[in-house]
């Protein structure tokens, strides 16, 4: 058994079939079947069932292939605290619930002390964040998320805790509106959202806020309240910088006080001096 299969296997089960997981691998379809039989002799087990020209990873392969993942994922830690090392990349997953320097900060801290390091950054909603860092899909994960979300095969590091704020433009006619705003003004309102929060848009008694604009980013949610009237809702640490120079302004709604912790997500028990030195730049570019 060596790497090579294991990493074949990784790629069979994950794509499905033995043409993609060839094509992923670079390698002919038959040598990528070869390797995985000789990695079922080596095991002594049977890892897929053939069924004509489909294979099904059996229920020892499904096993072997978490363990195989977090093995593979522990070694490539291994290998880029090595000096020197090369062709060595890190994932890391990247919530929206973050300052907009976030990503050039840590990029530019950490190449300081590992140059040879490269960077990857996947932005995707914490739950699925999560799920990728645990099975070994990434390395780390900076994201807002509720504590109790966090499995605990994960180590948590807090970076930062924030409020969910209601923000708007200057030109709106709540701008001027110094008590805090309530449900009813709210509900009234025109509003635009991400669609990551639908349950804050809805009234005590069930019933809808006005939400007629919903995009698909953080950056064109707060574009959209620049140019017109209405009410966006976000956690104040992603809007810090249009309120600080004038874009946005922010308003009071108690409804949308609510707390949000902001994470570093790492797997627990795989040391690692380039996560180390990572976390470290996350802290402080919070403080």
């Amino acid at each position: 058994m060596d790497i090579k299969q294991l990493e074949n296997l990784i790629a069979l089960v994950e794509e499905g079939n033995v043409r993609e997981a060839a094509l992923r691998k670079h390698i002919s379809q038959p040598g990528l079947s070869m390797s995985i039989k000789r990695l079922e002799e080596s095991l002594q087990v049977t890892l897929f069932e053939r069924h004509g020209r489909k294979l099904q990873p059996t229920e020892h392969c499904l096993e072997f292939y978490q363990r195989a993942k977090l093995a593979l994922a522990h070694l490539h830690l291994g290998r880029a605290d090595l000096p020197g090392a090369q062709n060595i990349s890190l994932r890391f997953g990247i919530g929206e619930t973050r300052n907009d320097r976030f990503i050039g900060q840590l990029s530019a801290k950490l190449a300081e002390r590992f140059p040879d390091i490269r960077l990857e950054f996947v932005q995707q909603r914490y739950p699925k964040l999560l799920q990728r860092v645990a099975n070994g899909d990434m390395d780390a994960a900076f994201i807002g998320a509720p504590r109790n979300a966090i499995p605990k095969s994960l180590d948590a590091t807090l970076l930062h805790t924030t409020r969910m704020c209601v923000a708007c433009r200057p030109q709106h006619p709540f701008a001027g509106h110094e008590q805090p705003l309530t449900e009813r003004k709210l509900m009234k309102a025109t509003w635009a959202t991400s669609g990551k929060w639908p349950a804050y848009f809805t009234s005590r008694n069930g019933q809808p806020f006005n939400v007629p604009i919903v995009v698909n980013s953080v950056p064109a949610l707060k574009e959209i309240a620049r140019e017109i009237d209405c009410l966006i809702a976000l956690p104040e640490r992603i809007i810090e910088a249009e309120l600080s120079e004038g874009p946005l302004i922010k308003l009071t709604a108690r409804r949308f006080s609510y707390k949000i912790d902001i994470f570093a997500v790492r797997r627990a028990n795989f040391p690692s001096r380039v996560l180390d030195a990572a976390f470290e730049i996350a802290v402080s570019s919070f403080d």
